[in-house]
């Protein structure tokens, strides 16, 4: 029997202290070539998306960098910068600064070179020359001759005669002569047609005599009207086989060079033939106060349309609170900001912003950590203004290009980009 006064005492137990688990959210590698010569010093810093930063370390050539922190500590989506700063021949130094947002933690990142999934070029000897002449030609807007793996750069006269004045001549003097002599001769003529011809089994030193009767039409055609104030420098690339991603083993061109601005044509025209699986066409077209650009590699383009320039409104410019809208639709953005060469200092500062459609453009932090600003005190990110706009309006989404870029350095074998930069 217990004491009527005697109670039951419990000892109640300290609850456990929870497990602090940590985890890597980051890992960056660097190859041992990702740094030029100019590069002084490198730099990565981490933000999560309310700004603040997670951490900060500076990088060389051939290091990896893991970025550990408790879970809790860090948010489902991080912002990555870097800071490279350079020096040139002339001591200027320029601090140049690139953020990514909206990365998804646990990303694993490589600072090296794309590779492409391909086999290397194809090297074509020298192992000759010949000539060609062309007669009974209406007058040329543009000729281009390429081969495989070559575009020549033959010095061309074009004449005509004073008893058939309507009847020129096209005389290309001392074209190489290559082991793979297979040409494609290209001609737009006066009468807006474009027309070719393909060369093969040529002998050292033969002069062709072709008479422009004998050329033929492509098999099809993209047409594409251009606004009347513009430059453009089209590029067009035919590969044989589908497979192809870069000029190898056998691709014939024809590359304008700013033809259609020289020549003060108000379209372009491309040539297609049914033989050649893949094109590799690169259109840029300055248009004034904005700028179009168009790369596809992959099945012929029918139909082409330039966009008008987009109506974007700047809510605000300044690099920690950016604000803008647009009803243009676009897939990811990029904003810049620069400044001018600072004479006192002979420093420049240039920063980039890369963002997909839905999230906002600015980087959250509102300023560099202290170590980076004492080791550079002429970093005067103050003295940026902002630059330029460039929507990216067609093609891969944001971070499906910066897993290509990233994290499995491997170019697209095939694509359709359109873009559209506007200056502020």
């Amino acid at each position: 029997m217990f004491p009527e006064n005697q109670q039951n005492t419990k000892i109640e137990e300290e609850p456990e202290a929870p497990e602090q688990v940590t985890e890597t959210y980051f890992t960056l590698n660097v190859a041992p070539n990702w740094l030029s010569e100019d590069s002084i010093d490198n730099w990565i810093l981490i933000h999560d998306k309310n700004g603040e930063l997670l951490a900060h370390k500076s990088f060389a050539n051939g290091k990896t960098l893991t970025f550990e922190a408790l879970q809790k500590e860090v948010t489902d989506i991080i912002h990555i910068t870097t800071l490279n700063v350079v020096t040139s021949t002339d001591l200027t130094k320029g601090y140049r600064l690139e953020s990514y947002t909206g990365i998804p933690k646990n990303s694993t990142w490589n600072f090296k070179k794309s590779v492409l999934n391909t086999l290397p070029l194809t090297p074509n000897p020298k192992v000759g020359t010949f000539d060609i002449i062309v007669e009974n030609l209406p007058n040329i807007h543009r000729h281009y001759l390429s081969g495989i793996n070559v575009i020549s750069n033959a010095i061309s006269e074009i004449t005509t005669s004073d008893l058939q004045p309507t009847h020129w001549k096209l005389h290309i003097k001392n074209t190489n002569l290559h082991e793979q002599d297979h040409y494609i001769l290209i001609i737009l003529d006066e009468n807006q047609s474009l027309k070719y011809i393909e060369l093969e089994h040529i002998q050292d030193q033969e002069t062709l005599h072709l008479d422009y009767s004998d050329f033929n039409d492509f098999d099809d055609y993209l047409n594409i009207e251009l606004p009347t104030i513009t430059k453009s420098d089209p590029a067009v690339y035919m590969l044989k086989d589908e497979n192809e991603t870069t000029q190898s083993l056998f691709t014939l061109s024809h590359y304008f060079n700013s033809a259609y601005w020289f020549t003060g044509l108000d379209f372009i025209k491309i040539g297609y033939l049914d033989q050649y699986a893949t094109y590799d066409v690169d259109i840029s077209l300055d248009l004034g106060d904005y700028t179009y650009s168009y790369q596809k590699k992959g099945p012929k383009t029918d139909v082409l349309e330039i966009p008008a320039k987009p109506v974007i409104t700047y809510d605000d410019s300044s690099i920690y609170n950016f604000s803008f809208a647009t009803t243009t639709e676009y897939v990811s953005k990029t904003n810049f900001w620069t400044s001018d060469l600072d004479q006192n200092t002979n420093t420049y500062t240039l920063w980039t912003v890369h963002s997909d459609s839905s999230s906002e453009s600015n980087i959250s932090f509102k300023k560099l950590p202290d170590d980076i600003m004492d080791s550079h005190p002429d970093l005067n990110i103050n003295s940026m203004i902002f630059s330029s706009t460039r929507l990216k309006i067609k093609g891969a989404s944001y971070l499906t290009d910066i897993e290509s870029d990233y994290e499995t350095n491997t170019q697209q074998t095939s694509f359709e980009n359109a873009f559209i930069y506007v200056k502020q």
